[in-house]
C-alpha cells in the first residue's frame, strides 16, 4: 500500500518503511501504522514519502530518544513541507530543534529566559511537539530569538512551526 501511495517500487517503500521503523525503534508490528502515518503526511503535505524517508533518517533517531512520536514528527514534516522545507533539510532543521531543546548553552538558557520559560517548560520528553511550538509562540518567540535559539538550520523551521497559521496537532 505504501509503495502505490508513494508511487515507489515495493522494494523502495520497504527500504523506507524500515528505516524509519529502526530510526523510531519501532517493531516490525508497526510496519502498517508507519505505513499509514506515510502515506497520509504524503497526502497531507507538499512532499513524497521519498521525502519523509529522507526526512526521518536525520530526525528519526533523536526524536526517538526524546519520545518525540513518529505521527508527532511527521506532522512537523507536512508543515515544514507546505513552506518549502523538506527531505533532508527538514529533518536536519528539525534534529537541530531538538538537539538545542535537550543540550542547550548558557546564552541560549538566557535567551530563553528573556521569554518566561526554561528549557525544561518545552522539554520534548514531557511536551509534544504541538504543546512546545504553543508555548514558544505564546511566549513571543520572533526570527531574532528564534536565530539565537536554535541556530541557523533551525530558525526557519521553528519560525514556521510557531507561526499563526501552522497546525501540528
Amino acid at each position: 500500500n505504501l509503495a502505490a501511495a508513494g508511487t515507489l517500487e515495493l522494494g523502495r517503500a520497504s527500504e523506507i518503511a524500515s528505516a524509519i521503523m529502526g530510526g523510531f525503534r519501532l517493531q516490525a508490528s508497526d510496519m502498517a501504522n508507519i505505513s499509514d502515518v506515510l502515506a497520509a503526511a504524503a497526502a497531507a503535505g507538499a512532499l513524497s514519502v521519498e521525502d519523509m524517508g529522507n526526512s526521518m533518517k536525520y530526525v528519526g533517531p533523536v526524536a526517538a530518544s526524546l519520545g518525540v512520536s513518529l505521527e508527532d514528527a511527521s506532522a512537523a514534516m507536512v508543515v515544514l513541507s507546505n513552506s518549502g522545507i523538506k527531505g533532508e533539510q527538514a529533518g536536519t532543521a528539525l534534529r537541530g530543534i531538538l538537539s538545542s531543546i535537550l543540550d542547550p548553552s548558557k546564552e541560549a538558557e538566557k535567551e530563553i529566559r528573556k521569554l518566561g520559560l526554561t528549557f525544561d517548560d518545552i522539554s520534548p520528553k514531557s511536551n509534544s511537539l504541538a504543546d512546545i511550538m504553543k508555548k514558544l509562540q505564546a511566549a513571543g518567540l520572533d526570527t531574532s530569538m528564534a536565530f539565537k535559539l536554535f541556530g541557523q538550520e533551525g530558525a526557519p523551521a521553528i519560525s514556521i512551526l510557531t507561526s499563526n497559521n501552522q497546525e501540528l496537532a
